[in-house]
């Protein structure tokens, strides 16, 4: 700690302001909390790019830097998270319930034009997804994570071709389909209840909570999230795969004024996609291939719940899923452009207040902080843009106690500040904690 306390006041030293000179102090009384709650403020309330830039690179410094007994707190933190992002479904579940055909008739006329965008919705849906691929046709996919049978060091492709299985006890079906005469069909397989709550690090106040799939259902989760990605692709012309670059260059032309876009951030997007949602809007064979893939429960201390989200975040389609639920919405809604990557949406600033409208009543929040619709700022997949310059700041995300993560420290200054206007001490110190053999300089590309 007493090297992260040198860098940071000569960090903070480099950038010279009252508030830097604040948290400098600050650091000097080993007061973190102070420093990580620090808050920049709205972007729009600074005369220009370099006074916004300064004040974010204060603040968010440390902001997600994990300090040593901060763990289970953090752990409790998305543990709490959890159960309200499983109230918040439940209270749209039961909002949506009387949309479902062959429910009651609807009295209120507000809910009457609910139900026909619902429609407009739903055809949407339909007319992007179109014919929903046969169970023989999945080619499992895997990745690089773990499943409820694949841990730990073995986790590789070959270990997961070789180990017992795990899945759902409705998937059953769709893997005899999908898995027949290959060598995964001959594995042993254990039907297991659900998936595994766990957490990974996010920021200094509360990790994010993920959730660990039986292995045969995350490989057929993926191959249909392949087939998303597809089926977006072929409708709006959008391939996920290089969308992050796109979003980027559009938040930046966009905060310059170029461009007539709103940026759109959710909070807890995945863990908000609520199970009748999904069934209001998805044709029935595919809402039956997703529903057979899905997990219905979760272990989360101990106890199984009883699931009121679709899916979370570790299941293979989440994420193309929420692509499609987002962007369909905003087709729906006449917006005549639309960007969507997960839960980064890039609207018509004409068509922004509608989206955002239709997002809460639909279930989710709008993160305050990080949707920007009006503004010299906007923020879109990792790049922050003020009047069209780039002010993303660096994270320290871990305490660095070996030179990779100093040389780490040191390019990502750089990045910040390339000509080491502010930050030439700072950045100095960190190369000063490299072995000779390890300063290798050279062009950032």
């Amino acid at each position: 700690m007493d090297q992260v306390q040198k860098f940071l006041t000569k960090f903070f030293r480099g950038v010279g302001t009252a508030r830097a000179r604040r948290l400098e102090r600050a650091v000097a009384l080993g007061e973190w909390s102070r420093i990580q709650s620090e808050l920049v403020g709205d972007p729009s309330t600074y005369q220009n790019a370099n006074a916004y830039k300064k004040a974010v690179l204060c603040t968010d410094i440390v902001r997600k830097l994990l300090l040593p007994g901060d763990a289970e707190k953090r752990r409790q933190a998305a543990t709490e998270t959890f159960y309200s992002c499983e109230a918040e479904c439940a209270s749209t579940n039961a909002r949506l319930h009387r949309f479902h055909p062959n429910r009651e008739f609807l009295r209120d006329s507000r809910d009457v034009r609910v139900a026909q965008f619902i429609t407009v919705w739903r055809k949407e849906c339909a007319r992007v997804l179109g014919r929903c691929p046969g169970n023989w046709t999945l080619t499992p996919l895997f990745s690089g994570g773990s499943t409820l049978s694949d841990k730990g060091k073995l986790i590789t492709i070959p270990d997961k071709m070789s180990s017992d299985q795990t899945l759902y006890e409705r998937t059953g079906d769709v893997a005899f389909d999908a898995l027949y005469g290959t060598i995964l069909s001959k594995r042993r397989r254990t039907i297991v209840r659900g998936n595994r709550f766990f957490t990974v690090p996010k920021d200094s106040q509360k990790d994010r909570g993920c959730c660990v799939e039986a292995s045969i259902n995350v490989s057929l989760q993926l191959a249909v999230g392949r087939v998303l990605k597809r089926k977006i692709r072929e409708s709006y012309g959008v391939d996920l795969r290089q969308a992050q670059g796109l979003h980027r260059r559009l938040a930046r032309d966009a905060s310059a004024g170029l461009r007539d876009l709103a940026t759109i951030d959710l909070s807890n997007a995945s863990d908000t996609v609520a199970k009748g949602l999904v069934e209001l809007l998805l044709p029935a064979d595919w809402l039956r291939l997703l529903n057979s893939l899905r997990a219905s429960h979760t272990l989360i201390e101990g106890k199984w719940v009883l699931l009121e989200k679709f899916s979370s975040m570790g299941n293979g389609f989440t994420f193309e899923l929420e692509t499609l639920l987002f962007h369909t919405l905003c087709v729906a809604l006449g917006a005549p452009e639309v960007h969507v990557y997960g839960d980064d949406i890039i609207v018509s600033g004409s068509h922004a207040l509608d989206v955002v409208s239709a997002l809460r009543y639909f279930g989710f929040t709008p993160n305050k902080k990080k949707t920007f619709l009006s503004g010299p700022f906007r923020e879109s997949c990792g790049g922050d843009f003020w009047g069209g310059e780039a002010v993303r700041p660096h994270y320290l995300k871990e305490l660095p106690d070996e030179p990779q993560k100093w040389l780490a420290l040191a390019n990502g200054l750089r990045r910040v500040d390339p000509e080491l206007t502010m930050l030439s001490a700072a950045w100095w110190f960190c190369i000063d904690q490299l072995p000779s053999e390890w300063r290798n300089y050279g062009p950032s590309e």
